[in-house]
């Protein structure tokens, strides 16, 4: 992961030079996580322009639409009653 955070820096200063420092600040390392979140390789992560990486997470937020991806309370009591009922 050290590796993500200095290709960040990188790329961070390297467009903050470009614009004469007037580009904002951007979370490459939140970017880079759930790039890996939802299944996107280093290298992909790291080859893609910003606006690509946005539509990618556009595309897995309309196919999890509805998933929460968490265990609700609900849940939780039926797999503890399903444990206890396979002892």
């Amino acid at each position: 992961m050290r590796d993500a955070g200095a290709k960040a820096k990188k790329a961070g200063s390297a467009a903050g030079s470009l614009t004469g420092g007037a580009i904002p600040s951007l979370d490459w390392d939140g970017f880079y996580r759930a790039a890996r979140a939802i299944g996107l390789s280093p290298s992909e992560f790291w080859e893609m322009t910003l606006p690509e990486f946005l539509e990618e997470i556009a595309i897995c937020e309309e196919r999890t639409a509805g998933q929460s991806g968490r265990m609700t309370a609900a849940d939780f009591d039926d797999l503890r009653d399903w444990m206890e009922d396979s002892k």
